[in-house]
């Protein structure tokens, strides 16, 4: 018999300009047979229990994960990835429910549990997101990074499908995310409680589906345009609308994207102070910072909007473009160790010069703005 539910669940086709992947919790806390609960299990003499879960995790998930992961990476789709765990060493920080596992599976920052397995290892400039919750809506800035990004669907693929896969599509579809479980891509204690998780999830919630059909959905040419219905021209003979047509002698479109992304680390602060002189106790004096609202050592602010002439530079306009104006608004610190994604939208074109509006924000690994404003761009010719 046909579930009526079906009827009230219309589906949706994936978008590569608005989707995101996200690898859930693929950790040696949980993930490997190995480290972790598989270690804990061999540890009590249970390993027989783990075997089906290990088993579809190294033959099954691990793999589909990869492919995919390849697959977005070559298409510069967005990729982020989730982890749980405690940040502190007593796991105080942990939701009461998940505490006993996190101590029992040693899953604490810091700890090789806590990492991400190496086969999956995340790319320079992939955020990797940590929550202390089942979901990642209910413990991180997780959604302010969607958001941030522009994000509207979410592809899901990792452990456990019934509980943190599972809970953090529910939380997805209950605040407007169109969201996907890769069924191939993700694994559970038994296959029992995987297909009900599944078979729960693609009632209502979203859509399961295998990774094949998700690569072949996101198949056509990479997009990095985001334009719709017709432009129109300014007092000052811009182009401020969505044409979905290339515009004057840059031949770019209005809502037209670009994005870089970088870690933070003490090197990039050196450089900067190297290039400009600017020896802030804020940047370099641990004890000093520590006193100060911040807690602790920040970059300089030029590291964060130096990210924009990159982009401008290389990406979007490119080759041959310099600003003719910034109107930046910083609006939080980029501490050492964060990782920076910064993104420049065309916002309007001269039909006539190469001249380009931009929108700019950069924000660092939880959604969290570090910076936005508008800049206008000349690109010379050359020759």
């Amino acid at each position: 018999m046909a579930d009526y539910a079906q009827a009230f669940n219309p589906g949706f086709r994936l978008d590569a300009a608005r989707v995101a992947l996200v690898v859930v919790d693929m950790q040696y806390a949980s993930a490997s047979r190995e480290a972790g609960l598989g270690r804990l299990l061999a540890e009590r003499g249970q390993a027989a229990s783990g075997v089906e879960r290990y088993d579809r995790i190294e033959t099954v998930v691990v793999p589909t994960i990869r492919r995919l992961l390849d697959f977005f990476r070559a298409r510069g789709v967005r990729v982020a990835y989730l982890t749980v765990g405690s940040e502190r060493p007593d796991y105080g920080d942990v939701a009461p429910h998940l505490r006993a596992f996190a101590e029992a599976t040693g899953n604490t920052r810091g700890r090789r549990e806590h990492e991400i397995l190496d086969a999956l290892a995340p790319r320079a400039g992939e955020p990797v997101v940590n929550k202390t919750t089942m979901s990642a809506f209910n413990s991180t800035g997780f959604e302010g990074l969607l958001r941030a990004w522009g994000v509207e669907q979410l592809v899901l693929a990792g452990v456990s499908t019934n509980s943190c896969v599972e809970g953090t599509g529910r939380d997805a579809a209950d605040r407007g995310f169109q969201v996907l479980l890769v069924e191939d891509g993700c694994g559970a204690a038994t296959r029992a409680l995987h297909d009900a998780a599944c078979a729960n999830f693609a009632r209502l919630l979203g859509r399961v589906a295998s990774a094949a059909t998700v690569m072949a959905e996101l198949a056509g040419p990479p997009a990095n345009t985001s334009a719709a219905g017709s432009g129109e021209v300014s007092a000052a003979g811009l182009v401020t609308g969505g044409t979905g047509e290339a515009i004057g002698p840059l031949g770019l479109r209005v809502g037209q994207r670009a994005r870089r992304a970088m870690m933070v680390t003490a090197r990039e602060v050196e450089l900067y102070a190297q290039i400009t002189g600017d020896r802030n106790r804020l940047h370099f004096d641990a004890d000093f910072a520590a006193r100060t609202r911040f807690g602790r050592l920040v970059a300089q602010g030029g590291v964060a909007s130096g990210m924009l002439n990159a982009l401008v530079a290389m990406d979007l306009p490119g080759p041959g473009t310099v600003f003719m104006s910034q109107a930046l608004k910083y609006l939080a610190p980029t501490y050492l160790g964060d990782t920076l994604t910064a993104e420049v939208e065309v916002l309007s074109l001269k039909p006539d010069k190469p001249v380009c509006q931009l929108r700019a924000v950069v924000v660092n690994q939880e959604g969290t703005r570090l910076l936005e404003g508008e800049c206008w761009t000349y690109t010379l010719p050359a020759g």
